[in-house]
């Protein structure tokens, strides 16, 4: 056991130190912030052990505050599930015994559910794959002493927890003990049950794990609904289900550390890292280039240009055409379900469900647009369709590159971006007003006036923002990877603005008018960056 100790530390120590060189690497990559940080920081092994130390003290304080958030959080769901059930008095002061004891049976139950799914679908860690073979680990007594050691170090980690726990109980012994056992006795018996069972298909492995989950769920509702003075979650904190727990465990350790095929097992866990770690590129990189990928496939080579087109111009329009089929569906598939909501308007209006509502609920409604034109919009497709099929190749050419025949290729794709945004805008406004003639009297002219200003600067917005941060950061390289942390920081706010659309209370029009006006400004101010940055940062990423 002192040797793999040891060897977990070692390993441990690896890796935090590869997510301190990680961090270090993206914060160099970062505006502003990355050209005050020198390029000797790699080289710093004082500043890097005091992070590596830094980020394990964070990693052991996160991990013990998460078990009393865990234990915590599982008391608080059985207090309202049981006191809103009852009708009883929401008061959570002083802490009920019965409560507690409910609380604890339903953190058991989670643990069971965890240790089924880290058991019947365990797989072994890419990292813990490569080092074992760059240090020639013996796989068998390296796996499996690594599994038992981490599940007792968790299991110590929550001996604080425990002890708090069970002193509002009274029993603090008895907590600390069984809740040890819960932790340990699952996921033992799903480690053997998952070695036991892992030649069989996939579809076997989910029918299995799912039939106990359901049973496991089924079991604790009814726990739940009928044992109202907690008399299991009594019985699991006498002596006596000590000895049970404890003398199962002991019996699963031994039939799992006595698995006679164990090393056949490792050899198929190997197997499949490797399989993951192949497809891994590819699957980091469908994020962002997958639908231009897609879309190689269906190119058609039989397409022809405007003749009176020159330069980029040319390029952009023979792209278009040759593409000219897929977006086409598209926006027809887009268009087909924006035609699905307009009869359903039309229906309900003339059975007279509509009749009862107003301009300010239409008005509540504006938000949802945003979020609606994130997820139908061309822009990102349109992006990864330039990039994968014109600009990879010909972004090598210096002219290019250059100012004006970048503005002028970001001109003609913003422009077949806003046709193709534009169409699934003119259905929603066609929604709306059909809802205005068939609901007469509920929808004024300045909703509609504010209507068509948030509808088009929505169009623009989502016509220019894909293409904007594309020609700005350009993040794509030679091997198709994205390496800017920027790109991806900028796409995950700009989801996160269109997620919290859905969350805002409209009550007036200022709303579109505010969107319309941001969305104005920003165009205005990218256009600018585009004619003075593009030039520079338009360029293939090695």
């Amino acid at each position: 056991m002192g040797e793999i100790i040891r060897i977990s530390w070692v390993f441990s120590v690896i890796k935090i130190t590869q997510k301190v060189n990680g961090l270090l690497y993206y914060l160099r990559k970062l505006p502003l912030i990355g050209k005050k940080i020198p390029g000797g920081v790699f080289q710093s092994y004082g500043l890097k052990k005091v992070l590596t130390v830094l980020l394990f003290i964070w990693k052991v304080v996160f991990s013990l505050g998460a078990k009393f958030f865990w234990l915590g959080l599982n008391y608080l769901l059985v207090f309202f599930i049981i006191k809103l059930t009852s009708g009883e008095t929401l008061r959570l002061w002083p802490l009920e015994p019965v409560l507690l004891r409910q609380g604890f049976l339903f953190w058991a139950s989670w643990m069971v559910l965890a240790s089924i799914f880290d058991g019947i679908w365990y797989s072994l860690d890419n990292n813990e794959v490569s080092f074992m073979e760059q240090f020639l680990l013996p796989r068998v007594r390296f796996v499996r002493g690594r599994i038992l050691l981490l599940n007792v170090v968790e299991t110590v980690k929550y001996w604080p927890a425990f002890l708090v726990y069970g002193g509002f109980l009274d029993q603090p012994l008895s907590v600390l003990v069984v809740g040890s056992l819960c932790y340990l006795l699952p996921t033992v018996f799903f480690m053997w049950l998952g070695r036991m069972i892992h030649t069989k298909t996939p579809s076997q492995l989910r029918g299995i794990g799912w039939s106990i989950v359901l049973v496991l769920v089924l079991l604790v509702g009814a726990d739940l609904w009928l044992d109202t003075t907690a008399i299991v979650g009594t019985w699991l904190l006498h002596p006596i289900s000590w000895l049970v727990l404890g003398a199962l465990l002991i019996f699963f350790s031994y039939k799992f550390l006595n698995y006679s095929d164990e090393n056949d097992y490792l050899i198929w866990q190997v197997e499949r890292v490797h399989k993951t770690a192949e497809a891994v590129p590819a699957a980091k990189n469908a994020q962002y280039l997958g639908q231009g990928l897609s879309m190689q496939k269906k190119l058609e080579l039989d397409a022809t240009s405007n003749e009176s087109l020159s330069g980029s111009q040319y390029l952009n329009d023979l792209l278009f055409k040759r593409y000219r089929r897929i977006f086409t569906r598209g926006l027809y598939i887009r268009l087909a379900v924006v035609g699905v909501v307009w009869l359903g308007v039309i229906i309900l209006s003339l059975l007279g469900f509509l009749q009862q509502m107003t301009e300010e609920d239409l008005i509540g409604l504006l938000p949802l647009l945003f979020f609606t034109m994130y997820l139908a919009t061309f822009g990102k497709i349109i992006v990864q369709m330039a990039f994968v099929n014109c600009d990879m190749s010909m972004l090598y050419y210096p002219f290019y590159r250059e100012a004006s025949t970048i503005l002028s290729g970001f001109m003609f794709r913003f422009k077949k971006t806003l046709f193709y945004n534009g169409s699934i805008i003119s259905g929603i406004l066609l929604i709306f007003v059909t809802f205005g003639l068939l609901n007469p009297g509920i929808l004024s002219l300045q909703f509609f006036a504010v209507l068509l200003l948030l509808l088009f600067s929505l169009a623009v917005l989502f016509s220019f923002h894909e293409l904007f941060i594309y020609y700005l950061l350009q993040p794509f390289t030679s091997e198709m990877e994205v390496t800017n942390p920027l790109y991806k920081i900028i796409s995950g706010v700009f989801y996160g603005i269109a997620y919290a659309n859905l969350r805002i209370d409209v009550t007036g029009l200022s709303y579109a008018l505010l969107v319309s006006a941001v969305s104005l400004v920003y165009i205005g101010i990218g256009l600018v960056l585009l004619w003075k940055k593009a030039p520079k940062t338009f360029r293939i990423k090695e």
